[in-house]
């Protein structure tokens, strides 16, 4: 997904903000959900970050567009593993990578077996 850097994306000084990084990341794993059709929570419960490791690599700026990809790295019953990449599209550099686990979690706020819709969904992205 192609995602452009505007004004409220940055700091003084036309640097994108470290945390909409993140932000960028979770659109792409909301907008899989969003074609599909499928609420990112149900009537018993929803998806929760577990785990989140980010690496920086190098700066982007107001009016860059982004390429945001999604890879899944571990589909099992309770939990997602995801790689995100962000690429500067004008010159394919490489600008931030993110590990990250989901979890489902129920309506008591317990890890849950994940519902067959959420893992047919993303069973569609793995690589």
């Amino acid at each position: 997904m192609t995602i452009r850097v505007y004004y409220e994306d940055t700091d003084s000084n036309g640097v994108v903000y470290h945390a909409n990084y993140i932000k960028f990341c979770d659109r792409v794993r909301q907008e899989a959900f969003f074609k599909k059709n499928i609420a990112i929570q149900d009537e018993n419960g929803n998806l929760i970050i577990r785990k989140l490791e980010a690496r920086y690599l190098h700066p982007s700026y107001l009016g860059d567009e982004l390429i945001v990809t999604l890879h899944v790295k571990n589909l099992s019953k309770v939990s997602i593993d995801i790689y995100h990449e962000i690429f500067r599209k004008k010159d394919m550099q490489k600008v931030f990578v993110m590990d990250i686990q989901l979890v489902y979690v129920n309506l008591e706020n317990k890890i849950d077996k994940m519902p067959d819709s959420f893992l047919q969904l993303i069973s569609v992205h793995q690589s």
